[in-house]
């Protein structure tokens, strides 16, 4: 099988797509001929090798490089897969015009991979589904899921750099992880936290010196970090509060658990991930103060919590889980194109 898989966002950064690179090395390895494809904002076509050789990867140009990203498309891009000939054509992030001007372009078989966003032109005539948690099976996948044709892609943590437990001298109560460039991160919600408690802030972007002005000195604003350092972070802290407005299932989210911390979000965000009471809490905007605050001031229940966050983290996600997913996928593609298995 020849599987071709476009990272949706034009970027040339990968570091948002080492779930997808670790999860098409799986692939290879177990013999489908793999391909990933990206936009970037050079005005050059590239080729390379990432992840130590394992999975070969195109760049090619915008055809507007003005335009925002989820406008952008790219005529030398289509052309790349094109060339690739593959029997599948799997597109990670939805609501893109790439995504819509690919499938015209190509006409071959397509599936997708949901993140935050579920909608998209393209999802209707989708052959499979990789999404995050069952709820998007459930909901916005509900077709391709009673079909058969649905699986959940796990997130990716390093295992190497989590810990072997959970923190057990942090200095922040409260850790955020998120870019400063959507207002629906909303990280201004933490800001009453920083009148009592040390609150760590990771992430940068241009919102960021807004939400500085407004904090008291106890935040701390760490900036963008490399993506192996936000572990370092992470083990220093004992509670990630995630207050997004719009999101799927970050992957934040799931190092900080793989790292021994509960997770507080919005339970109408995050519906499925974190087993409130358990691994963390699923509230509301008006009780998330009073809830966070609860918890801090209970050591014992928050240590438990810890625990079964970091066990969950490990039975659900994680190189294991990915490798998992790949042989489920494998399953489901020799069922649907038997003729390429």
């Amino acid at each position: 099988m020849r599987l071709a898989l476009v990272m949706s966002h034009a970027d040339r950064r990968m570091e948002g797509a080492r779930r997808e690179l670790h999860w098409l090395a799986a692939l290879a390895a177990r013999g489908v001929s793999v391909w990933l494809f990206r936009i970037h904002r050079d005005d050059v076509s590239e080729d390379v090798d990432l992840l130590d050789g394992r999975v070969p990867a195109s760049f090619r140009p915008a055809d507007d490089a003005t335009l925002p990203h989820m406008a952008r498309t790219s005529v030398a891009l289509a052309a790349a897969i094109r060339d690739f000939a593959p029997d599948l054509l799997l597109m990670k992030g939805l609501g893109y015009g790439l995504n819509t001007q690919l499938v015209a372009a190509l006409g071959c078989p397509h599936g997708v991979i949901a993140g935050g966003l579920t909608r998209d032109p393209v999802v209707p005539g989708a052959a499979v589904v990789l999404a995050e948690h069952q709820g998007q099976l459930e909901g916005d996948f509900a077709v391709q899921h009673a079909a058969g044709r649905a699986l959940i892609l796990p997130k990716y943590f390093d295992p190497t750099l989590v810990g072997e437990g959970p923190p057990t001298t942090p200095d922040f109560p409260i850790v955020n992880v998120g870019s400063f460039t959507d207002a629906r991160k909303n990280q201004v919600a933490l800001l009453p936290f920083t009148k009592r408690h040390r609150v760590l802030f990771l992430g940068g972007g241009p919102l960021l010196e807004q939400v500085r002005a407004r904090a008291t000195p106890r935040a701390r604003f760490a900036g963008a970090r490399r993506p192996e350092d936000v572990y370092t972070w992470l083990r220093r802290s004992r509670l990630m509060v995630h207050p997004a407005l719009q999101e799927g299932l970050p992957r934040a989210v799931v190092e900080a658990m793989a790292c021994g911390l509960p997770v507080v979000a919005y339970r109408h965000v995050i519906p499925a991930g974190i087993r409130h009471g358990e691994t963390g809490l699923l509230v509301t905007p008006e009780t998330l103060e009073a809830e966070v605050e609860a918890l801090l001031a209970d050591p014992p229940r928050l240590h438990a919590m810890a625990l079964a966050a970091r066990a969950d983290a490990f039975a659900t996600h994680g190189p294991a889980a990915i490798e998992r997913s790949a042989e489920a996928f494998l399953g489901l593609a020799v069922q649907l194109f038997p003729s390429t298995a």
